[in-house]
């Protein structure tokens, strides 16, 4: 089992996020590894669920989605890019991957 996001420095026995919500440079380095993380759920073939054709624009540190980006990535609300995953309010998201 996979914790998302994750230190570059991960410890299996002591997974730890750090953050302080009202400090976004605290917080935002979780929010781009979780984008690079979730990019490989994305692609641009809509009837491929579980993915979600989408595409994250970047400008002074706010993050867009495009218009298109399907259904499929928007039910993990309010864990999306959009609300930051919930790191700007406090309640962080995190995601689960299992391993083979």
């Amino acid at each position: 089992l996979e914790v998302w996001p994750r230190s570059d420095e991960y410890n299996w026995e002591q997974p730890r996020i750090q953050f302080r919500p009202s400090d976004p440079g605290s917080w935002h380095h979780w929010y781009r590894r979780i984008n690079e993380f979730l990019r490989a759920y994305e692609t641009t073939v809509p009837d491929e669920p579980p993915r979600a054709p989408c595409s994250t624009h970047n400008r002074r540190d706010q993050q867009m989605r495009s218009d298109n980006c399907d259904l499929a990535m928007r039910m993990w609300a309010p864990c999306t890019a959009d609300e930051f995953y919930g790191y700007h309010i406090g309640k962080p998201c995190v995601f689960l991957r299992l391993s083979h």
